[in-house]
């Protein structure tokens, strides 16, 4: 049977007591290095390097992550998403920035942000989506702001 764990290629963490703060995306890749797709309810600064330092050899096809920490969402830069998608070719990012109260940040400010952080080059057209969700029960949540990255660069 632990044969057949590791030849997964979708893992859903959507829990985030499910993962071990401790634990790097790089660490989950290899252990299932069959895994394409990673969905899961944690990021640190720094996510973005760790895995393109780790070069992986399975290609990535999807990495959805939700966090309530901004600063360790989007805690890499412009580089790093180059490097990685120049390893992971089709690499498509969703990242959801949970927030459980009333938010002081106004759209601008995300834009700001987002613009910031994926200073990408126009020639750069993956796919990378970013929102930001009211979160008032586990089940149910409230679109605050969303946008495409590469409609932003």
């Amino acid at each position: 049977m632990a044969h057949k764990l590791t030849e997964l290629e979708v893992l859903c963490f959507k829990d985030k007591s499910e993962v071990d703060k401790s634990i790097k995306f790089p660490t989950i890749f290899n252990l299932f290095p069959f895994c394409k797709f990673l969905d899961i309810a944690t990021a640190y600064n720094g996510w973005v390097r760790d895995l393109v330092d780790a070069n992986l050899t399975t290609k990535i096809n999807m990495i959805s992550i939700e966090h309530d920490d901004l600063n360790e969402l989007l805690g890499f830069d412009a580089d790093d998403i180059q490097r990685l998608h120049e390893q992971h070719d089709e690499i498509y990012l969703s990242l959801t920035y949970k927030v459980h109260g009333p938010t002081h940040e106004s759209k601008e400010y995300f834009e700001k942000r987002i613009r910031e952080t994926f200073g990408l080059p126009k020639s750069f057209s993956n796919d990378i989506y970013f929102e930001v969700r009211f979160v008032n029960h586990p089940e149910n949540s409230d679109l605050i702001y969303w946008c495409s990255v590469d409609d932003m660069s």
